[in-house]
């Protein structure tokens, strides 16, 4: 099994750039440790799709497709749950242990489980870090392509020096 961090094409070059993917902290009360979410979902992590604001002051949830079109694309970094060494080094953990180890309350827990599942998420399928940083270099990046209307396929991405991302 493989687990992502997923993430947009606005965020992959200061991933490159920096060599590391860190914790969002948006959102995050004082008293918890932000986490660096993964997820074991072989297409995409329902709850890691962004959010944008409309002039007009409504938010709306992004498909995939429109993240593709909106954010210079869609990637994911995967961890093979067989490389234990990055696992155990990384400190990655499954949902019921990152939730503790995280101190996210369990009001906080329950909104979270809640919300993911109106989204379609499992929090078993849930894995995070609360690490400062996860270096990217043992991790594959991968870009999602559209192809057609309704098909899609993930490709291994290697960025070059002279590549513009997105």
């Amino acid at each position: 099994m493989w687990i992502y961090h997923y993430t947009v094409g606005d965020k992959v070059r200061q991933i490159q750039t920096e060599g590391f993917l860190r914790p969002s902290t948006a959102g995050v009360p004082y008293d918890e440790e932000p986490i660096t979410w993964f997820s074991s979902h072989t297409f995409f992590e329902p709850t890691a799709r962004k959010m944008i604001i409309r002039e007009d002051g409504t938010s709306e949830i992004l498909s995939v497709r429109e993240m593709h079109e909106m954010c210079n694309g869609v990637y994911r970094y995967g961890l093979s749950d067989t490389d234990e060494a990055s696992m155990i080094e990384f400190g990655i953990s499954g949902w019921d242990v990152i939730k503790v180890q995280a101190r996210i309350s369990k009001e906080q827990r329950r909104r979270l489980a809640i919300s993911g599942r109106s989204q379609g998420a499992r929090t078993s399928q849930w894995y995070g870090t609360i690490k400062d940083v996860v270096p990217i270099d043992r991790l594959r990046c991968e870009k999602l392509h559209f192809i057609g209307t309704h098909g899609f396929r993930w490709h291994e991405h290697f960025f070059l020096k002279s590549e513009r991302i997105g």
